[in-house]
């Protein structure tokens, strides 16, 4: 007995192995989860196409953006200027 190839026994009351059909696997491998995706994402872009699509009432909005408050460093008005943060310079 080679140790590469152990013998497998199918457990009484298993049904008998059966081939699958190239159209068979299409269906599961391919077939089955583009229309999972595409039930999906139909899913989630639904509540915005019955709003009225992309502009429907939204602002646009910069996180991360300039602030504009009176805690922060003023920037440098020109080469000489001392305001601002580092310098980095040697």
């Amino acid at each position: 007995m080679n140790i590469l190839t152990l013998p497998l026994v199918v457990p009484q009351g298993w049904a008998e192995h059966t081939d699958v059909d190239g159209l068979r696997a299409l269906l599961v491998f391919i077939a089955y989860p583009a229309g999972l995706f595409a039930l999906i994402v139909l899913l989630v872009l639904l509540p915005r196409l019955i709003k009225g699509g992309a502009s429907a009432g939204t602002e646009s909005e910069w996180f991360g953006g300039p602030r504009k408050s009176g805690d922060e460093l003023a920037g440098p008005d020109g080469e000489d200027s001392k305001a601002g943060g580092a310098g980095a310079r040697w």
